[in-house]
């Protein structure tokens, strides 16, 4: 079973949430693209990896038991606590311990709740860094406006705002655009608030339901009538 967990107010400028995935995984699961980073930790196994922003779906197979615990950074969040440019980690997993120092990822294991641990060392590595609030801006204005646009709303040109995402989120404001259009689409299945596929282009701006399934083969890997089947059997 998959749960989301909201962080502590402190963390809320850097951390989206904290979840797990506990018991059997009964059928294929699609984890699709969000602009996230994550931190995974695996008790069972004795594993901290960290997953790069990804740009395309990974799909998990049926069966495995093992209990996942991790903390899902928000786009530009994740720097202060990895200090590496995000770009060097996009479609990449990676051990923790080539980021952190033996002695934090000892203390994952020294408490009773992973996911507890997990939050305090989180807690522990906290700086105080805000992310930039000039990316911060530009994600909120991305929703709804075209790449050069934002760049211009930020002070920024598209070159010097293609870099500063590439270094902070992980890609560039072009292909993060595009995921969140995605995560928005999905959010909609999910939710049971998409209308028509005419609706879904209008609302999301798709050029057209061509253009919308393009994006999903692309991103996701299957066809437009394979997310929605997917996304109703809960498989995604």
């Amino acid at each position: 079973m998959y749960q989301e967990f909201e962080p502590p107010t402190a963390l809320n400028p850097w951390v989206e949430c904290f979840w797990s995935s506990t018991g059997p995984r009964n059928r294929e699961t699609i984890v699709s693209p969000d602009g996230c980073i994550d931190i995974i930790v695996t008790p069972s196994a004795g594993t901290a990896k960290v997953v790069g922003t990804m740009t395309r779906s990974i799909r998990l197979s049926a069966g495995e038991t093992s209990d996942v615990f991790g903390v899902r950074f928000r786009p530009a969040g994740s720097t202060p606590y990895l200090q590496v440019p995000a770009h060097l980690l996009t479609d990449l997993v990676v051990d923790l311990g080539t980021l952190w120092k033996q002695e934090q990822i000892d203390r994952l294991w020294d408490s009773g709740s992973p996911l507890s641990a997990l939050q305090y060392a989180v807690e522990q590595k906290n700086s105080g860094e805000l992310p930039d609030s000039r990316v911060e801006s530009a994600i909120a204005l991305l929703e709804h406006s075209q790449v050069n646009d934002v760049s211009s709303a930020v002070g920024l040109s598209r070159q010097q705002l293609t870099r500063l995402f590439q270094q902070t989120v992980g890609v560039g404001p072009k292909r993060f655009r595009r995921i969140l259009r995605l995560r928005r689409l999905i959010d909609q299945l999910k939710n049971g608030t998409a209308g028509d596929r005419g609706d879904l282009v209008h609302d999301l701006g798709f050029y057209d339901v061509s253009h919308m399934s393009r994006e999903v083969r692309e991103l996701v890997g299957c066809s437009l009538e394979n997310l929605f089947t997917s996304v109703r059997a809960g498989e995604v």
